[in-house]
């Protein structure tokens, strides 16, 4: 008799271990599949980020080399208005040379006060000249 009652009391505590055992299941194969589907969109996520920043690097490189680009620039126009005001401040030195040469400084004063090279000083220096007994010529043909 206590077979008879263990074997028949047994069968809904089997049935009842089953059941969760099948919910069990189910539960862990919905996670599974959810995990799956988060990794997925995980790894969708990773490559538009990757490629978001290769993008991003290239159009960087991309600026640096205009940035570049635009300093050579920059340098060659600020050498030009260099040689420019060398070649404007170079009018003012010849004309204070000259006028130092009217009032008979010598080649070494004129290079020193007026920042100039020798042949210069010796060009105006002989210009100077030449313009003076040019000028006697024509007093004495008078």
């Amino acid at each position: 008799m206590d077979s008879g009652w263990l074997a028949s009391d047994i069968w809904p505590v089997l049935f009842i271990i089953g059941g969760l055992s099948l919910v069990s299941l189910l539960l862990a194969s919905w996670a599974c599949f959810r995990l799956l589907q988060q990794r997925k969109q995980f790894q969708a996520l990773m490559s538009l980020l990757r490629s978001e920043v290769d993008i991003m690097s290239h159009s960087t490189i991309g600026v640096g080399q205009r940035l570049v680009d635009v300093e050579k620039r920059l340098y060659s126009t600020m050498e030009k208005q260099q040689r420019l005001e060398g070649r404007e401040s170079g009018g003012a030195a010849i004309s204070q040379a000259t006028k130092l040469m009217e009032m008979g400084a010598s080649v070494d004063d004129i290079m020193a006060s007026c920042n100039i090279g020798r042949p210069e000083a010796e060009l105006i220096a002989l210009l100077h000249r030449e313009v003076r007994s040019d000028a006697r010529k024509r007093v004495k043909s008078r």
